[in-house]
């Protein structure tokens, strides 16, 4: 989880924003980075750089982050079982307040590992729009499961030495209004793949 406290110069508009790796894959994964000033893909710098959508973030009312920097990690911990993780996003929301929880569940007992986000906004006018941004590392354009409630990507390969595929599944707890899958860039490089976004 991003929690930058303070502007680097270097940082993007992505305060509490979730990178995920599993199997050797990247499977949530911000826009990445192809130089100073350069977009890829039919996505320009700006949105790399400047739009809080291009990071696994959350908005209110589909408003960018005011800044690239909130209160950063505010709890957590590590264990042999679970991880658990609480991002503050401070005065980056122009419109409220974001609070995300991650969890990991470790693998154990034969299953696989898991991971529950849970977010809590706090918006300044009652009634604003939530909108969360994922970026699974995949193009299929066809993920839904059950619409509004279960979505899965297939994600790569992307290294050569994986013997296995690797997916992700993204299961709504709460039901939302909508879901729109979109496309985005995850740029790994100047020709890195386009990809579908939840």
């Amino acid at each position: 989880m991003w929690g930058a406290t303070a502007n680097d110069g270097h940082g993007h508009k992505e305060v509490n924003a979730i990178n995920l790796c599993a199997f050797g894959e990247h499977v949530i994964r911000n826009s990445g980075y192809t130089g100073a000033g350069r977009g890829a893909l039919g996505y320009d710098y700006n949105y790399i750089n400047n739009t809080s959508v291009s990071g696994n973030t959350v908005l209110i009312n589909n408003t960018d982050h005011t800044l690239k920097y909130g209160a950063g990690i505010v709890e957590g911990f590590t264990s042999n079982k679970f991880d658990y993780a609480r991002g503050d996003s401070g005065s980056a929301l122009p419109n409220g307040k974001h609070y995300r929880n991650l969890v990991f569940i470790h693998p154990q007992d034969n299953k696989n590992g898991y991971w529950l986000l849970y977010d809590e906004t706090i918006a300044n006018i009652p009634g604003d729009s939530v909108n969360v941004a994922l970026h699974p590392n995949s193009n299929d354009t066809n993920p839904v499961i059950t619409p509004n409630k279960e979505y899965k990507w297939k994600i790569g390969p992307f290294r050569d030495n994986l013997a296995q595929n690797v997916y992700i599944t993204i299961f709504l707890g709460t039901s939302p209004n909508s879901v729109s899958i979109k496309d985005g860039l995850l740029a790994r490089d100047v020709n890195g793949p386009e990809t579908s976004s939840l």
